[in-house]
């Protein structure tokens, strides 16, 4: 539940600084990627730097391969895709988890940065004040998408941001609310 939570601030978060830019005219994407790479990389650096070097002290050869391999799906901000593909269980009771399996929502985060920016800059130049119906129907759209995917791959509908894009989408209404 916390990282559905976290998904919904950061869309309203994100939605509401990218339109009060843009209602301003002062919405720069090279000043909105660079103000994210500011606030996110510092700590996911140390992180993984110190997974990698407790990695390298504790884990076998075979596991410290792997480790190097999770590491790099998630320098690549691709982690979710990986787990996913590889079938990793985020709630499985009785395995062994990735030490950087939870980089897989900063993954979806950073994917909805990609997308979502320019979402909402097209919908708020040609829709106005439409854009929350807009908003509506990618969030209804991607919930629909996400319960009919349980049924078949639970995992993707887990890890892939398109099944996630409902939650930031409620958090952008929630500006409009």
């Amino acid at each position: 539940i916390g990282v559905d939570i976290f998904f919904v601030i950061s869309g309203y978060l994100i939605s509401r600084n990218i339109l009060t830019d843009a209602e301003r005219g002062h919405f720069s994407l090279t000043r909105f990627y660079e103000r994210r790479i500011r606030r996110l990389f510092p700590a996911a650096f140390v992180t993984i730097v110190g997974t990698l070097v407790i990695g390298a002290l504790w884990y076998s050869p075979e596991h410290f391969k792997g480790l190097t391999q999770d590491i790099v799906a998630t320098l690549g901000s691709v982690s979710n895709f990986y787990f996913w593909r590889g079938s990793h269980d985020y709630f499985a009771k009785a395995s062994d988890p990735s030490a950087v399996l939870h980089f897989w929502s900063l993954a979806v985060e950073e994917q909805f940065y990609l997308a979502w920016p320019a979402i909402l800059l097209i919908g708020w130049r040609f829709l106005g004040k439409a854009l929350p119906v807009l908003i509506l129907l990618i969030g209804a759209a991607s919930l629909f998408a996400a319960q009919a995917r349980l049924a078949t791959d639970a995992a993707g509908a887990f890890y892939l941001p398109i099944y996630r894009t409902y939650e930031f989408a409620i958090g952008a209404l929630v500006i409009f609310a």
